[in-house]
């Protein structure tokens, strides 16, 4: 670029019917802000993901004031420019929660989620969705359970293999939903059917899937969350599990939380830095939430210490494309500060960047990370300050340094790590026993949704595009 030249201009709402245009650089950065459909009360960002025909992806629920929830899909070239927003809207009046997607070649997606009444007060069931390209549906299934509800569900892909569905299920007992299990099912992607459905857990605890990968050696690991009654009071823990190609279980073990009044240990994510696997999760209690860390060996054996984050509240975990690991969540609230930050972490899980961005977010926001096109997506669900919009932010940025096009963003040293010691492994043997999960067809409807784009302020060497003048 020749020279700085620096343009001020209003960026105006687009009509709802027209394509909204994303600030842009030439070095595939972009910025683009929409909010869809009628103004709701909440827009929650599920996943993202760059398509393997190199168009982006985004998925996540818009919730209404009637408290009805529906998954909707923002499909972006590799530029920025939006190409559709659809809402899928079962034809039966439930609500859907949209969950995660995954790519399946020639730009065709699978989607899951929780299907639920409105008011959360009846059992829940899953839902898939197989969509096109041009984001027509090819098949929908409900999945429900007799005698049992499911407390949440995410989709995993395989490499050459079909994808794994992880999530939790639980027994409902005149109507009260009891301890639940981990549950795993494989999905056979021309059909909607699922295979090799079973469940993971013992009597004694309540156990949740949070996520799978697959290991070096053949098979898959599998991240729990674990809470029961023990001996010595109430514990909270990890589960890790490792499984044969086979489906029985290998190995387990069961990582331990120091516990207080009120204590929640939650598994997230399990993911592979290069290095290693990471387990990352969030503790919460009445006092100060932290982020956590975890640095697994070959064998799944927990190190002796996990990195924490204090006050991170933390919507996205990812493997970086160059190794190490990513996070993206809200700035440190605790010393007033607004906006998303970015944050990679080494091998040693040692912070080496933090870049935050003046973004519109919520308190505990939603996310998503997603790489391709050689940089990263970050999504997010956003709200307008003025006057409480909803809408979803996207912000293609730089994969090595995190560098986007938002004004007045930069590094930031808002975070530090500190060490938990408290680290041991409780008796734990968990069982895998079948489980029978109905498939039936449901009638789901792709619908257009009107857009508004939404301004932000945005920059480049040569660019500056301003929500307002100064």
């Amino acid at each position: 670029m020749t020279h700085a030249l620096r343009l001020c201009a209003c960026l105006a709402f687009a009509a709802a019917t027209l394509f909204s245009a994303p600030a842009a650089a030439e070095s595939g950065r972009f910025s683009d802000g929409v909010a869809l459909g009628d103004p709701g009360i909440d827009l929650r960002v599920a996943d993202a993901i760059f398509r393997s025909d190199g168009r982006w992806l985004t998925l996540g629920t818009r919730i209404a004031e009637d408290n009805s929830a529906l998954p909707y899909l923002v499909l972006r070239e590799a530029g920025g420019a939006q190409v559709a927003a659809f809402a899928l809207v079962p034809s039966d009046g439930r609500s859907w929660s949209a969950r995660s997607l995954v790519d399946l070649g020639a730009g065709h997606v699978l989607v899951a989620g929780i299907d639920h009444d409105a008011s959360f007060g009846l059992p829940q069931a899953l839902f898939l969705v197989r969509l096109d390209a041009g984001l027509g549906v090819v098949w929908s299934r409900r999945y429900t359970h007799a005698d049992a509800t499911f407390e949440d569900a995410w989709l995993r892909a395989r490499e050459g293999r079909a994808p794994l569905l992880v999530g939790g299920i639980q027994p409902v007992v005149e109507g009260v939903a009891g301890d639940g299990d981990a549950f795993l099912a494989s999905v056979d992607v021309a059909t909607g059917e699922l295979a090799d459905a079973r469940m993971l857990g013992t009597p004694e605890a309540h156990e949740r899937g949070a996520d799978v990968i697959a290991l070096a050696g053949g098979g898959e690991a599998v991240a729990l969350e674990v809470r029961r009654d023990g001996t010595g009071g109430f514990e909270a823990g990890d589960g890790i599990v490792a499984l044969t190609d086979a489906g029985a279980v290998a190995s387990s073990r069961l990582i331990s939380h120091p516990v207080s009044a009120g204590i929640r240990a939650s598994a997230l994510r399990l993911v592979h830095d290069g290095a290693g696997f990471v387990l990352a999760g969030r503790r919460t209690a009445f006092g100060p939430n932290f982020f956590y860390l975890h640095r697994l060996g070959s064998d799944l054996a927990p190190a002796a210490e996990r990195t924490l984050l204090p006050f991170f509240n933390v919507a996205d975990v990812a493997a970086a494309p160059g190794g190490g690991t990513l996070l993206y969540g809200e700035a440190n609230g605790e010393v007033g500060e607004t906006g998303t930050v970015l944050m990679h972490l080494d091998a040693d899980l040692g912070i080496t960047l933090q870049r935050r961005y003046p973004t519109q977010n919520q308190v505990f926001p939603s996310g998503a990370i997603a790489g391709g096109d050689g940089g990263l997506l970050l999504a997010l669900g956003a709200m307008r300050e003025d006057d409480a919009r909803v809408f979803e932010s996207a912000n293609r940025v730089d994969a090595d340094d995190g560098e986007g096009l938002l004004c007045e963003e930069g590094s930031y040293e808002g975070f530090g790590t500190a060490t938990d010691t408290q680290v041991g492994e409780l008796a734990w043997t968990p069982a895998i026993t079948p489980v029978s999960i109905v498939a039936t067809p449901v009638t789901v409807g792709v619908e257009p949704l009107a857009r508004e784009a939404i301004a932000a302020c945005a920059t480049e060497d040569d660019l500056v595009f301003r929500d307002s003048f100064e």
